[in-house]
């Protein structure tokens, strides 16, 4: 059997630099526009969100039982959709380590990682490490809001997906370099000759920053950093290279890594003709 074609989507992002924490918060607006689009999540990831914290907000702060929460149904489903914020949080908070591990992560969707019916891999583009974050926020910010609408807006993420038709799982993984000085969480599980089934639906989202706004910025080496020895200032033109010190690069290894045991999408259902979303409306 032939395995699909995967479908390419180029995605600019308009940032004056690209940091680590730009890799990380793209990934999680790729996640959060996917699990919405893949009927992961009932409504898109922010009105979710903030939904089910006036859940737990409520609960915590109400004296006595509401009478719309009587039925113990209604509860257990309330209690699911706060496991899946949380889990959701969970997997939020890991992507800074994963995205600097790897310059690829894949997102599957299915029962498993083995059997997933649609895979998206997300390709990053190459971190500045000569830059603070926290001094280029602001352009992240409007980037990220113009990613969500590329992604939302896009005829290729709409190509298979109605294979996912609800709640199912989803799993991240990572494509990292094997060092045997770098040992990677404990909680992430190497997947042996990983190989995608041949009837997944492939979706590349190649991720990079806008020509436009790549220029040599000097914000942040203005700041005084020096080494511990020697106090030679970071980022000076000049080199010192020994002659003949030229070293063939080596091969590198890499491998998959899957992080966590996957995300488990969150189901609706009624009860006695009511939704968990119009109690106490």
């Amino acid at each position: 059997m032939k395995h699909k074609t995967a479908l390419t989507m180029d995605v600019p992002l308009s940032v004056d630099v690209v940091t680590g924490e730009t890799c990380s918060r793209a990934v999680q607006k790729v996640i959060e526009v996917l699990l919405y689009q893949r009927n992961q999540i009932p409504f898109c990831y922010d009105t979710f969100r903030t939904i089910v914290a006036k859940f737990v907000k409520k609960e915590a702060t109400q004296e006595g039982e509401d009478p719309d929460w009587k039925d113990y149904r209604l509860v257990k489903q309330r209690d699911a959709a706060v496991d899946t914020l949380d889990r959701i949080r969970q997997l939020f908070k890991e992507l800074p380590s994963v995205t600097s591990q790897g310059s690829s992560v894949l997102l599957l969707f299915g029962s498993t990682v083995y059997t997933a019916k649609e895979a998206f891999l997300v390709n990053l583009p190459p971190v500045n490490p000569d830059h603070h974050a926290d001094l280029h926020r602001p352009t992240l910010e409007t980037a990220l809001k113009q990613l969500a609408m590329a992604l939302t807006l896009s005829e290729e993420l709409q190509t298979g997906s109605e294979r996912i038709t609800g709640p199912t799982r989803m799993f991240l993984l990572v494509n990292r370099v094997e060092t045997e000085s770098d040992v990677p969480c404990p909680s992430w599980q190497r997947m042996e000759e990983f190989r995608l089934p041949a009837s997944c639906h492939r979706h590349v989202i190649n991720l990079f920053q806008n020509s436009r706004d790549v220029r040599r910025l000097t914000c942040c080496k203005e700041m005084p950093i020096y080494e511990e020895e020697g106090d030679v200032e970071i980022g000076q033109e000049a080199m010192e290279v020994e002659e003949g010190g030229v070293v063939e690069p080596e091969e590198l290894a890499l491998a998959w890594y899957q992080i966590g045991e996957g995300l488990k999408g969150y189901k609706d259902a009624e009860v006695k003709g009511k939704l968990i979303w119009n109690c106490g409306s």
